[in-house]
This record gives C-alpha cells, structure tokens and sequence, in this order.
C-alpha cells in the first residue's frame, strides 16, 4: 500500500495563545534592555501592548457587518470604529485580530455589540479572530479625543506604566 504523500495540516493555536506567547517574548526583551534598566523605576513599562490585552481582554466573535453600519474607509480601523461607537452606540474594542489566514495577528479596532458580537467596518470579510478590550465611550472620549491619538493603545505611556484607570474597561 502506497503511502499518502500529503502533508498533515499545520497546528494552528488560538488567537490568545498567538498572544500570550508574543507578550512573554516581549517582556522578555524589555527587561534586559539597557534602556529599561536606566529608568527610574516609576517609568519603567508595567505592561507591554499584549500583556495588558491578555490580561483584560477577552475573545470576541466574529460576525458579518450589519447592514445599517456603513463601510469605513480601508486601514483605518481606529477610526472606523470610532464612528461607528458614536453613530450607533455600539462598544469600542482594540486588540489584536486575525484578518485571514494569509496574516499574522495585528493590532486593530472594532466595536461589538451587546452579544459580544464583533461590527467590523473595516475589513471586508469578517477576521478570523479577534481579541481585544472593551472600552466605555467616556474612556476612549477622553483617550482619544482630549490627547489627540488615533488609538487608545497603541503607543500610550501612561497605559504601558500605570494600567487602566477605574471605569475605563466596559464589563461585557
């Protein structure tokens, strides 16, 4: 009997494990940096990006755009998410998703309805994966809006160092 010369099919671990594995690598690196041990400790970053979603994020579902949501304009997810949190009162999420299977995980921005449903208006295809936090509109209003970013995450200080104010996590 002949043997099959197919490949048995890649392992392909979940978006938190893709997640958990990339925030151990990264701590790992900031630690015994030479730039980290110069700072007073009262500087030195508490979380990294993936840590602080693993810790108070969670898996959202992914699910077809509604038709009454518009689409956003391509790569600009902070945005596009934003609009749709004001117009139709949806929860803002960033994190990381999973586009398609021919990407890696990447930083993005969605709402998700009151279900845990994911409303993405940016890509056109539902991701495969998404995993991020929910914010109350106040927190990303005063994030976003008052500081002038694009991301509530991506590149904050205070974040990376402190954490989470109170009331700036949405409990889902």
């Amino acid at each position: 009997m002949k043997k099959s010369s197919k490949k048995s099919p890649k392992v392909v671990h979940g978006i938190k494990e893709i997640l958990e594995t990339t925030a151990q690598q990264i701590s790992v690196l900031l630690a015994n940096s030479e730039i980290a041990a110069q700072l007073p400790k009262s500087k030195r970053l508490k979380y990294n990006e993936f840590s602080l979603v693993l810790q108070f994020g969670r898996e959202f579902i992914p699910a077809p755009k509604p038709v009454m949501i518009r689409w956003g304009k391509e790569k600009d997810c902070y945005w596009n998410a934003l609009q749709v949190m004001e117009k139709h009162g949806l929860t803002y999420c960033e994190g990381f998703a999973i586009c398609d299977a021919s990407w890696g995980t990447v930083r993005h921005a969605w709402c998700v309805d009151d279900s845990g449903s994911v409303v993405d208006n940016t890509w056109r295809k539902p991701g495969l994966a998404y995993f991020g936090i929910p914010f109350t509109a106040r927190f990303v209003y005063k994030t976003v809006g008052a500081q002038g970013r694009t991301s509530v995450l991506e590149n904050n200080a205070t974040l990376l160092t402190k954490g989470f104010p109170k009331k700036a996590i949405k409990p889902m």
